[in-house]
């Protein structure tokens, strides 16, 4: 039901605050959505959002048909004024001076249920849930499903309408090589960021047999450095993307599950804390890496699994860091299945980052660079010896 302005006398703040955002609800299906699995409804969905926009955000629905809704338009690539989101939907642009700035968000009627998407196991097609399925397939870098439009490097001319996207299934279409060519959510150029209970995965196809995806494809990238407002991912899963998750400033990451990607986390901007907790990594060939800047981060929790798939996911390092941009601590558990036995749990570089193990398969060993881990982890390493909780000799 589109939204109608109401105006009830008698209430108190707080009461008509509240009437007024259940009642901003905006059905794609009000736009001419047809959600079945066929047609196209880009224009749909946007019209919503842009409805949605001008009545000072809400709620745009993604409704549990039993079917997908099709984003089948090709990516937007000039919004004016120099902006080019490169995205198939965008979140119009309200500037840092602007005192009428609002939050649409991008909600699916049900929960997804993870299980349903394509991990590392036999593909089942998701049946139930709200499902937005992106079916084209990008020839550009940095191009995503759902972005924000903003200026790039420019502070003031950033997106100041947040955006959120809870209870959705995003799926992507790979091309002809079973390599992901677009990213999920890009929120770079916003002030901040809610995706919680949505996955982003392949549609119709295990990330075993998938390859290396290509046009820097990243599942979400969050807001840039600046972007003041501290954005928040929890209870995700994604996979089969160069990098899963990129971080920007004042992120909290919470229940998240990363598979199959190039790199699992990447600390991309500097940040003022990013703090990340029950992270999971499948696959990955890089758990984290830092590519550029000062970046501090607090991991209390990465937990790591990575088993024999002979793919371009494949075990490889844990923890790059060769520029030593890295500050803080990263508190990890490791499971290796039997083929990779007395293989070593890596960290390269960074000497300013701590790495605590706290958890790993029997025969399993692990190598640190920098003095700080050495000494630390040396000394972890002969505690636990002598308490028989890691065999004598292990590394």
């Amino acid at each position: 039901m589109a939204y109608v302005n109401k105006i009830r006398a008698g209430m108190t703040p707080a009461q008509y605050y509240a009437a007024e955002n259940r009642g901003k609800v905006y059905d794609i299906r009000d736009a001419g959505a047809y959600v079945d699995g066929s047609h196209d409804d880009t224009q749909a969905v946007q019209d919503t959002i842009n409805e949605a926009a001008a009545n000072f955000g809400g709620v745009v629905l993604i409704p549990d048909t039993g079917s997908a809704c099709i984003i089948n338009g090709a990516l937007v690539r000039d919004m004016g004024g120099s902006v080019d989101p490169k995205s198939q939907l965008y979140i119009p642009q309200k500037n840092y001076t602007d005192g009428d700035r609002y939050t649409i968000e991008i909600r699916g009627e049900n929960v997804p249920n993870c299980t349903q998407s394509n991990v590392l196991s036999p593909v089942v097609a998701p049946v139930r849930g709200s499902i937005l399925r992106s079916t084209i397939e990008n020839n550009v870098d940095d191009a995503y499903i759902i972005g924000t439009k903003g200026a790039a490097a420019n502070y003031a001319t950033n997106n100041y309408n947040n955006f959120a996207v809870r209870n959705l299934q995003i799926q992507y279409t790979q091309n002809a090589s079973d390599q992901n060519t677009i990213g999920g959510i890009d929120a770079h150029n916003c002030g901040g960021l809610l995706v919680e209970n949505a996955t982003i995965f392949p549609f119709n196809e295990s990330l075993n047999v998938c390859n290396q995806p290509i046009n820097s494809a990243i599942g979400i990238n969050l807001p840039k450095v600046d972007g003041e407002i501290m954005s928040r991912v929890k209870g995700v899963s994604l996979g089969g993307f160069q990098s899963g998750i990129k971080t920007g400033d004042h992120g909290y990451l919470e229940d998240i599950g990363i598979f199959g990607c190039l790199n699992g986390i990447e600390v991309g901007q500097t940040n003022l804390m990013t703090t990340m907790i029950k992270m999971f990594t499948l696959g990955c060939k890089n758990q984290i890496t830092f590519s550029g800047g000062l970046s501090i981060v607090n991991i209390l929790s990465l937990m790591v699994e990575n088993k024999t798939q002979s793919k371009w996911f494949d075990y490889d390092t844990t923890i790059l860091d060769s520029s030593n941009y890295g500050r803080g601590v990263v508190n990890y558990s490791i499971w290796i299945d039997n083929a990779f036995a007395n293989a070593s749990f890596v960290k390269t570089g960074g000497s300013r980052l701590r790495a605590m193990p706290i958890g790993f398969l029997s025969g399993t060993g692990f190598t640190v660079t920098g003095s700080t881990d050495s000494q630390k982890i040396a000394s972890l390493i002969t505690i636990l010896t002598d308490l028989g909780i890691i065999a004598n000799g292990t590394t």
